[in-house]
């Protein structure tokens, strides 16, 4: 009798299991190639079956950031519009989409981000971080404009200044003393920008802190 149970339960199971297969859509394995490959008409029609754009995939990426790392700018910016997809969806290392324009010096993607609701001021890494250490002085403006704080500081303390003058970008420099950046703000190792700044010996770049 326990035999026959054993042997009812595991055909039971078996069942369950083959009807899960069955129910998982055709589409699901195909989601990150249509993605990566800009298959924009699928990935639209995909969503409209039930994908859900803001998953992360094997390497902890959503598919907006998964795109534009791939170079799939067409899947980045029709995953960009969509209303379905979280713009501010992080991936496993707390980076959002906007980071990796900013830091790739794509503008018109930091815009198009932007306009659809991009946040853009974190606990942590945020986009100018990312645009200051690439001395990408035009995006640390277009962000500053836009509310990104000049004073915000990354895991290890330091400010987009600290960044802005250890790359020489005099253009980002000013506009963050402009916005209110603190020269002698220090990071967890006791360091200013305005420390940075003496030690490249750059007579601009102290004038622009303000020494």
């Amino acid at each position: 009798m326990l035999n026959v149970f054993k042997v009812r339960f595991a055909a039971f199971i078996s069942l369950i299991l083959f009807a899960l297969v069955l129910n998982v859509p055709a589409h699901a394995n195909d989601w990150w190639v249509d993605v990566r490959n800009d298959r924009v008409n699928k990935i639209i029609e995909t969503i409209e079956q039930g994908q859900n754009p803001n998953e992360l995939n094997s390497d902890g990426h959503p598919a907006l950031i998964y795109a534009y790392r791939e170079g799939a700018l067409k899947s980045f910016d029709a995953l960009a519009k969509h209303p379905k997809v979280d713009i501010n969806q992080p991936n496993a290392y707390h980076e959002t989409a906007v980071m990796y324009p900013a830091l790739a010096n794509d503008i018109e993607r930091v815009k198009l981000l932007v306009k659809h609701g991009a946040r853009l001021n974190n606990l942590g890494w945020s986009p100018i971080h990312y645009a200051a250490i690439k001395g990408n002085d035009e995006i640390v403006k277009y962000l500053l404009d836009h509310g990104a704080w000049p004073n915000s500081p990354a895991p290890d303390g330091s400010n987009p200044l600290m960044m802005s003058v250890s790359v020489g970008n005099l253009n980002a420099v000013k506009a963050l003393m402009d916005a209110g950046a603190d020269p002698n703000a220090v990071n967890f190792d006791g360091v200013s920008a305005m420390e940075i700044a003496k030690k490249k010996g750059n007579r601009r770049l102290l004038e622009l802190l303000g020494q």
